[in-house]
């Protein structure tokens, strides 16, 4: 399953001219909005950290909340890509460079998968070319994934490799085939995109059902040949979700501890594809038609791209049913209404959210559906019939554009925009009319989608450009605490004049540490004491207050015992919380319309030891991220208590010279060890993964069980799918 350089470098090429038009249209800051700069950059940072000190990225002591990399796993610290970036932000710290990498590599492996599955389905250069760039450039692809869902990109990139090497396996399983397979599902289970898993398992059932069809996917297969590519597909799939079984186990393992649960909402959504989502198909700036019905983001202003009008080309070609008997194009189909219905489900569906999410996944699927029946339309195309679904097309972009308020916030621009979408489609379908002009109307079909969506749509939401580096060098910024100082919080939502934004985890770009990071899998109790806004790391004011009541220690505030040692309140807190954290000792600064309140006495480093009962002496020996030694001297009657700026979890423990000690959670969320009365000596603190102790030997049989299936893994005589106008090519032909 390896194709030559040329066509990687096509797949780089396309992937060099998006980035550099994004760049050159957006600005710098391109690919660096919403979760990606809130989240994915500001983490990628802190992994960078961890990666670079010879640790292993687990638990990050600089992010009380949102720091355990295993239960929020979607931010992928063990993929290839993420530990690369990681270490270039850490390094650089470029924002800018290191999200143009990411988006060059995912959209040029996508284009580079996509056209490696089309090409192994006998699909034409031109029109695998065209699959390639429909794939790679999809305006949920350009202008949701690579700009701010991250692992969604990832995953897209790496579907389209997993089908390829599943096709692969389907019509060849040699060693090399299944190798590539299992590898790729790996990536794409460490992908941390959970609504990947369902959209492999459903491709998953198609292949495995097509195996008993008359020609699978329309490869011919011995029937006696068949249960070794069962064997193949199904030991590497489950090979693989074994070796991912250590990403997720501890996720899995504190699942009664976490405020995520699996509920149904949303729950008006049938599942009913309207007209109005069919007639988005015709509408260049709607995503009506792939997203879900009724969902959060069904007036995006988002184009459903140029797949569309690959479909309409299909549609007027004079490939007839009979025609299309014994290729790919049925469990084509199939693939696509399959996960076309994923997307009709309700917002949160058990575990999934937002099943919409696997729109790029559908369209790959149409394109290689649409891809599929023109390589057969070898005869002449019938003029009334090019008339008759140009008119349809018109209609339809007509019937929507009135019936839906304009996404793009500009009638005028609205109706311009779908004109000339229009004009496009009719004028493709004319050119593809003609035999000589109709590999330049497959190659303008796919073109011409990203280009409108780059130089239409991406100038209607502005520049973008990250402010993040700029504010590092600020006077603002020289009044916020640095991790060995302690914990920066932030209360309130909206503009932040101490930061361009006023999301709390952009703080560790620059060094600092974060007590409410970005967390969309947080702590219950945590997340019910402080009140909190949401997963992006703002709390209410009331969470103020509740930092300025008594702590665990004599004397100390809860603010205290946490490790604070700022807090930026960007909404005005009553008077009777900023005199209780006047009595905790700190004061107040303004910067414009934001009040910073920062601790009067020096605060302990994050991670660190903070406050404890009287009687009770500590000297910190060492500190890291996922663990604490220091020596302990309980010169007092009772147990002491002795508390940590750490987010507590299961996985702690402790000991005082090799004994186990007591680690309980102060307010429920915090670390707190007992020490017990008159006890002296060394004390470890520790997190280890309690999953771990059986995840990572069940990863390890994974890996053994792979190579048992790849060694296994028979030579049947190569098979070639029977295409009419589209011979397979040979460069596409497995070396072993």
């Amino acid at each position: 399953m390896i194709l030559r350089g040329d066509h990687l470098l096509g797949a780089i090429a396309v992937g060099g001219a998006v980035v550099a038009l994004m760049l050159l249209l957006r600005g710098p800051g391109a690919f660096a909005t919403d979760d990606a700069v809130n989240e994915f950059l500001p983490y990628l940072h802190d992994i960078g950290r961890i990666w670079a000190g010879g640790g292993i990225p687990v638990l990050s002591a600089e992010s009380f909340s949102g720091g355990n990399y295993l239960i929020d796993f979607h931010r992928t610290p063990y993929h290839p890509l993420t530990i690369g970036l990681s270490l270039l932000m850490y390094w650089s710290g470029s924002l800018t460079l290191t999200s143009a990498l990411f988006a060059f590599v995912v959209v040029s492996a996508t284009a580079y998968g996509a056209y490696g599955a089309a090409r192994i389905l006998g699909i034409g250069k031109v029109l695998a070319h065209g699959v390639a760039i429909a794939a790679a450039t999809s305006p949920v692809m350009l202008d949701v994934y690579t700009v701010a869902w991250w692992n969604g990109a990832l995953a897209t990139a790496t579907l389209t490799f997993v089908v390829w090497a599943a096709l692969a396996v389907v019509r060849r399983p040699s060693r090399r085939n299944v190798a590539g397979f299992f590898v790729a599902s790996v990536l794409l289970f460490y992908s941390g995109w959970p609504i990947a898993l369902a959209q492999y398992a459903l491709i998953g059932l198609v292949v495995l059902a097509s195996l008993w069809q008359a020609r699978p996917f329309g490869f011919d297969v011995p029937r006696n040949e068949r249960g070794a590519r069962v064997v193949a597909l199904v030991g590497s799939a489950v090979a693989a979700a074994l070796v991912a079984v250590p990403q997720v186990s501890e996720y899995l393992a504190n699942s009664e501890v976490l405020a995520r649960t699996s509920t149904l909402s949303n729950a008006s959504n049938k599942g009913v594809v309207t007209f109005l989502q069919l007639a988005g198909v015709a509408h260049p700036t709607s995503g009506d038609f792939w997203l879900s019905l009724g969902g959060t983001y069904r007036y995006w202003a988002l184009p459903v791209g140029f797949v569309s009008v690959l479909v309409v080309l299909a549609v007027a070609s004079p490939t007839r049913w009979r025609d299309l008997r014994g290729s790919a194009a049925p469990m084509l189909g199939v693939t696509a209404l399959a996960l076309a219905l994923l997307t009709q489900l309700p917002e949160r569906f058990g575990p999934l959210l937002y099943p919409f999410r696997s729109i790029t996944a559908v369209g790959f699927f149409v394109a290689l559906l649409a891809a599929t029946v023109l390589s057969r339309s070898a005869g002449p195309w019938a003029t009334r019939r090019v008339l008759a679904v140009a008119a349809g097309y018109t209609v339809l972009a007509g019937v929507y554009l009135f019936r839906i308020p304009s996404p793009l916030g500009d009638d005028r621009m609205q109706a311009a925009a779908t004109a000339a979408a229009t004009l496009t489609a009719v004028g493709l379908l004319a050119l593809a009319s003609r035999p000589r002009l109709r590999a330049l109307a497959y190659l303008g079909a796919a073109v011409i989608g990203p280009l409108y969506v780059l130089t239409v749509v991406s100038p209607l939401y502005g520049p973008k450009t990250p402010e993040v580096a700029a504010a590092f060098e600020s006077a603002a910024y020289a009044t916020v605490p640095r991790a060995d100082e302690g914990f920066i919080a932030q209360v309130g939502a909206g503009e932040n004049d101490a930061w361009p934004a006023y999301f709390s985890s952009r703080y560790l770009i620059g060094g600092s540490a974060v007590f409410n990071g970005y967390d969309p899998v947080a702590q219950a109790t945590y997340r019910d004491a402080m009140s909190s806004a949401g997963p992006k790391g703002t709390v209410k004011p009331a969470a103020a207050a509740y930092l300025a009541q008594p702590g665990e220690a004599g004397g100390s505030c809860r603010i205290d015992d946490l490790g604070i040692a700022a807090l930026t309140a960007v909404e005005p807190l009553d008077k009777a919380t900023e005199a209780a954290l006047e009595s905790c000792g700190y004061t107040r600064d303004a910067i414009g319309s934001t009040a910073l309140y920062t601790a009067g006495a020096p605060v302990a480093p994050a991670g660190a030891p903070t406050t404890w009962d009287d009687g009770l002496t500590i000297d910190v020996v060492e500190r890291t991220d996922r663990r604490v030694v220091a020596t302990v001297e309980n010169a007092d009657g009772a147990p002491a208590r002795l508390n940590f700026s750490r987010m507590w979890w299961p996985g702690y423990h402790a000991e005082l010279d090799g004994e186990p000690v007591e680690v309980v959670a102060a307010d429920g969320f915090a670390v707190q060890v007992v020490v017990p009365a008159g006890a002296a000596g060394e004390l470890t603190l520790e997190y280890s993964p309690r999953s771990w102790g059986w995840s990572i030997p069940v990863g390890l049989a994974g890996l053994a069980a792979a190579c048992a299936v790849i060694v296994l893994a028979g030579r049947p005589r190569e098979l070639r799918p029977r295409l009419g106008t589209s011979p397979a090519p040979s460069a596409q032909e497995p070396s072993s």
